[in-house]
């Protein structure tokens, strides 16, 4: 059984530990994983926390490790 998307934890690379992180791009690439892999070896390395949004002329990014 494979599971993908903003429902599952993901590993998190900096924190060496899975980690629950609800973005659309990890949730793709999971599923293109998972989609590949009965038919070919295929695997997610993991996420690093990235995000970023565009209001009007404004960019907010951040990478890592968020505090809780």
């Amino acid at each position: 059984m494979y599971r993908a998307g903003d429902c599952v934890e993901t590993y998190h690379r900096l924190l060496d530990r899975p980690t629950y992180i609800s973005l659309g791009t990890i949730a793709h690439k999971q599923g293109r994983v998972a989609g590949r892999t009965p038919l070919a070896r295929s695997q997610f390395a993991g996420a690093i926390g990235t995000q970023s949004i565009k209001v009007f002329n404004l960019a907010i990014a951040r990478t890592g490790a968020a505090r809780s």
